[in-house]
């Protein structure tokens, strides 16, 4: 009789899980943080021991799958839009595909290999083991063609934080080597934010533009931005926020800014922020 010990189940899905997740972050330019990736990679190995115990319960599994890729995209797509989520999530379960699959190969090698060891107990659980054991191993290797991508990838993102008037935003931004924004008056380059950050950290005059209706204090600190788009040029409104800081490389660094709302919304890939690239450099 074919016996499988649920924590080995466990283990091979936790390791699956936890190599796809890792990819999809570092390819999609997410900042990965070792426990968030760890816990993510547990919630959904947990669902797929559940499947196993409860697997004709599709009113149970339903659910519980959807709230475990849920809770990854909260807890690692943190600070991200929707869209980019999306991205995440696809490239997830395409990555689980390919890595599932190698796992499958690794376990039927194996299965040849320790066929006379077939008469001993547990040896199932075994080979499941050694894949685990094996996929754990290439991680190193998956590390390093992660980090050739991350070399030769155009898109590039930056951990990022600003306080205006009390009100804080922490998030993802993207650095656009192309932005060349800034004041007009001082030359302090400009960061570009779309209405769901703006609404978070100002009033709702800023967002219809009421100069009149600000408080004294914000005007005082008002700022206007042109911008050229082709066929026209606009002008942005703009402020300087409380602080602004840049977190790269584990380096976290307060940068001079002027907040720029876009409320066209150009194309930011996804994200909501969009930073100059010198603004990066500086850090």
């Amino acid at each position: 009789m074919r016996v499988l010990y649920i924590d080995v189940y466990f283990l091979i899905n936790f390791t699956v899980d936890l190599l796809s997740l890792y990819f999809s972050l570092a390819i999609l330019h997410f900042e990965i943080r070792r426990w968030r990736l760890l816990l993510a990679s547990a919630a959904l190995s947990l669902y797929a021991t559940v499947s196993v115990l409860f697997h004709e319960s599709l009113w149970l599994l339903i659910p519980v799958a959807l709230a475990s890729f849920v809770f990854m995209l909260l807890l690692c797509g943190r600070g991200a839009g929707a869209l980019r989520r999306i991205r995440l999530l696809l490239l997830f379960l395409f990555l689980q595909l390919l890595i599932g699959g190698l796992a499958h190969f690794l376990y039927g090698l194996l299965s040849k290999w320790l066929a006379p060891l077939s008469a001993e107990g547990g040896v199932e659980n075994r080979r499941l083991l050694y894949v685990a054991v094996l996929i754990l191993l290439s991680l190193g290797v998956l590390r390093f063609v992660t980090a050739l991508l991350e070399g030769r990838g155009s898109e590039q993102s930056v951990e990022i934080g600003i306080t205006v008037m009390g009100n804080r935003y922490y998030g993802a931004a993207l650095v656009d080597s192309g932005c060349f924004l800034c004041d007009p008056l001082d030359g302090t380059e400009v960061v570009l934010i779309k209405r769901s950050v703006a609404a978070r950290l100002l009033p709702p005059a800023f967002l219809s533009e009421s100069v009149d209706a600000l408080p004294e204090q914000i005007r005082k600190r008002l700022r206007f931005i042109p911008m050229r788009v082709p066929g026209a040029r606009r002008i942005l409104l703009g402020i300087r926020p409380d602080s602004f800081f840049v977190i790269k490389n584990k380096k976290r660094e307060s940068v001079r800014v002027v907040l720029a709302y876009d409320k066209e919304e150009g194309d930011y890939e996804g994200y909501k922020i969009l930073i100059p690239a010198a603004v990066a450099r500086n850090v």
